[in-house]
């Protein structure tokens, strides 16, 4: 099976190298300022942060891909991405919120969706829809774009 590796890790690998760190930082700085029911924010703020990595793991993979990705190496990326995906679903718009009052509508309808197109994408009849895959590869893309520019500071 053939997946256009190249133009998707371009598409997506800036937001590999940016926020795995970030969100260390973000998490730490909501423990010292403090906030209501700090364990729950806490735990969706850990699963942010483990959504991120699981999608830079599947990243990762792609990397590494050249032309043709093997059954076990698409198997993997498919495990972490659904992976990240369950994370995602762990974190409320309210624990977003309080890092940046957009985070959850980007979190939601970039990131979350992009994975979902992304996942769709890998899945489509044991083969690949080169536009879901690529378009959810954008959108997580764009993701890691907004959140370079609106929380890295």
């Amino acid at each position: 099976m053939k997946i256009n590796s190249k133009v998707a890790l371009r598409l997506t690998k800036r937001i590999s190298k940016y926020l795995a760190i970030e969100i260390l930082g973000l998490i730490l700085i909501i423990g010292i300022t403090g906030c209501s029911n700090e364990s729950q924010t806490e735990k969706e703020l850990l699963s942010f942060k483990a959504s991120i990595e699981s999608r830079n793991k599947a990243i990762g993979l792609l990397d590494n891909a050249v032309g043709v990705i093997s059954k076990k190496n698409l198997e993997m990326i498919k495990k972490h991405l659904n992976e990240a995906l369950i994370e995602s679903k762990a974190v409320s718009s309210k624990s977003l919120k309080k890092l940046h009052k957009d985070l959850p509508e980007m979190y939601d309808s970039k990131f979350r969706k992009g994975l979902k197109l992304t996942i769709d994408g890998l899945n489509m009849n044991g083969g690949t829809s080169n536009s879901e895959l690529l378009l959810g590869q954008k959108m997580l893309s764009d993701f890691g774009d907004w959140y370079v520019d609106n929380l890295r500071r």
